[in-house]
C-alpha cells in the first residue's frame, strides 16, 4: 500500500490494472525520463479529498497516490532503474491530481473521464505518462482566440523527445487553469471544439520537423544515407518514419507567432494534434491563468470498483457517503 490508508485500496487496484496496457507501460523503458501521473475522476475523488487546488500534487492524498505508483512499477511491474528503465537522467516521481469537474460543467464542458465515455459520477483513474514538468505558459490575454493561438505555439514547442524528432503527433495531456478554462469557454463551446481548432493551429514548419528527424534521430542516421532536401521532400510526400505511418504535410498561412519572422505568407506545416490521443482537464486551481503542454504516452482508463458496503467501511474512517459527492449535469 506503500503507506496508503486502507480506502485507498481500491483506486490501488485500479492503477495496478494500468500496468498490464500497453498505452501505459510501452514507454516507461525509454532512455527518455518519462513521468507516470494519475488522474482520479468522479466521486471516489471528491470524497478522499484528492486536490485540483494549487499546489495540488504537493497536498498529502495525492502524494500518496504517487509514492504507490512509484513502488508499484518496482515490486508489482518489475521496472528497475538500469534493467529496464533506462532513463538516461533518471525520473521524477510519479504524480496524482484530479479534475475540477464542477467547473467543467459550469462552463458546458465535459470531464475527462466523461469524454472517454463514462458516466459523469462513475469513479474512474487514468494513468499515463509525461516527458515535461513545471513549465506553464501563462495566459495573458482576456482575448480567448489569442489564449488558444498562446497554446498552440506551445503544443509546437513542446514535442515527445527533446526536439520532437520522432513523433510530431504523439498523445498529449494539456492541463487548464480554472480561469483559463473560463477564458476559452467563452469562444469554445466544447473541449472537443477546442480540441478540432488546435489540430487546424498548432502546426510545425516542416523545415523544424525535417531538422530535429535528420539530425536528431540518433538511432537511424539518415544524414549518411540522403541529403538534408532529398529527406524534407520525402516527408513532405508522405515518408514512412519511425513509429509514424506519415507526416500530414499542407501547405498553410505561417503560424500567428511566426509572422513577420518568416518572409512568407504561406509555409510547408506539419500536424502536430491527433483527434484520438489528446486530453483536456481543468486543474491546478485558480490562482493564476496558465495552461501546461503534457507530451507523453497515451493514456488508460479503469473503472474504480468499490466494495458494495463503501459506505459502512469509510464512514469507520469519517468519511461521508459517497453519493454525497454526486454532481448533476
Amino acid at each position: 500500500m506503500a503507506g496508503c490508508p486502507p480506502e485507498y485500496m481500491p483506486l490501488c487496484i485500479a492503477i495496478t490494472r494500468c500496468f498490464a496496457n500497453g498505452n501505459f507501460y510501452k514507454s516507461l523503458a525509454s532512455t527518455h525520463g518519462w513521468t507516470p501521473y494519475v488522474l482520479v475522476s468522479g466521486p471516489i475523488a471528491r470524497q478522499l479529498g484528492i486536490s485540483y487546488e494549487n499546489g495540488m500534487i504537493n497536498q498529502e492524498a495525492n502524494k500518496l497516490l504517487g509514492r504507490f505508483v512509484s513502488l508499484a512499477m518496482l515490486n508489482l511491474a518489475g521496472y528497475k532503474i538500469k534493467e529496464n528503465r533506462m532513463g538516461t537522467f533518471g525520473y521524477m516521481l510519479p504524480v496524482a491530481f484530479a479534475e475540477d469537474e464542477q467547473t467543467c460543467l459550469n462552463i458546458g464542458w465535459n470531464p475527462y473521464h466523461v469524454e472517454k465515455g463514462y458516466d459523469l459520477n462513475t469513479s474512474v483513474i487514468t494513468c499515463g505518462s509525461t516527458l515535461t514538468w513545471g513549465n506553464p505558459i501563462d495566459i495573458g490575454t482576456t482575448d480567448a482566440e489569442k489564449a488558444v493561438q498562446l497554446i498552440s505555439w506551445d503544443v509546437t514547442e513542446k514535442q515527445q523527445n527533446g526536439l520532437g524528432n520522432t513523433n510530431p503527433r504523439e498523445a498529449r495531456m494539456i492541463w487548464l487553469t480554472k480561469n483559463t478554462a473560463e477564458l476559452i469557454a467563452k469562444k469554445y463551446s466544447s473541449k472537443t471544439e477546442l480540441k478540432n481548432t488546435l489540430i487546424d493551429t498548432a502546426r510545425r514548419p516542416l523545415w523544424m520537423r525535417t531538422y530535429a528527424h535528420y539530425w536528431a534521430n540518433t538511432g537511424s542516421k539518415i544524414h549518411l544515407n540522403t541529403t538534408f532536401d532529398e529527406h524534407y521532400n520525402a516527408l513532405k510526400q508522405g515518408l514512412s518514419t519511425e513509429n509514424v505511418e506519415r507526416d500530414y504535410v499542407s501547405q498553410t498561412p505561417v503560424p500567428e507567432w511566426l509572422q513577420k519572422a518568416v518572409p512568407f505568407e504561406t509555409i510547408d506545416t506539419t500536424q502536430t494534434i491527433e483527434e484520438n490521443h489528446t486530453g483536456f482537464v481543468i486543474t491546478g486551481g485558480n490562482v493564476s491563468s496558465q495552461a501546461q503542454i503534457m507530451p507523453g504516452g497515451d493514456t488508460c482508463s479503469f473503472n474504480v470498483n468499490l466494495p458494495r458496503n463503501w459506505n459502512t467501511l469509510v464512514a469507520n474512517e469519517g468519511y461521508k457517503p459517497i453519493e454525497n459527492y454526486y454532481l448533476s449535469e
